[in-house]
């Protein structure tokens, strides 16, 4: 859950730009199948360029002011500036070998294949 103040810089970040609301011109985009197989398909959304910029540096704002605030928590990765999969890979990997030494406790994992996760999206959901 995102802190109250949160709204408030938000509306801030995105008012110059669109005076607080996104016009319905830029919200628009063309879904492209992109196929894996004779079965499966990525759907690909090309959005407008103008909307995909003033997207990409609201984000950069947002993001900056999450760390500036120290919003996120570190165990959150992947959404930072400058952070990657590599360092909870590590852990997780110590983790493992930490609990192959003798007289270490008990380690049981779930694996999860998140490679096929958008295969079980509806489709024709998407699409309007």
């Amino acid at each position: 859950h995102a802190p109250s103040y949160l709204h408030d810089w938000l509306l801030e970040l995105t008012t110059p730009m669109f005076g607080g609301s996104i016009p319905p011109a830029l919200r628009h985009g063309v879904i492209n199948p992109l196929v894996k197989d004779h079965n499966r398909f990525r759907a690909i959304n090309l959005l407008e360029t103008t909307y995909k910029l003033a997207s990409s540096t609201i984000s950069n704002r947002i993001l900056t002011l999450l760390d500036k605030h120290n919003i996120l928590t570190l165990s959150q990765f992947g959404f930072r500036h400058g952070g990657d999969t590599e360092q909870p890979i590590s852990i997780i990997d110590a983790i493992w070998d930490f609990t192959r030494t003798p007289g270490a406790p008990s380690l049981y994992t779930a694996p999860m294949d998140c490679m096929e996760a958008f295969d079980t999206v509806q489709h024709n959901w998407l699409l309007i």
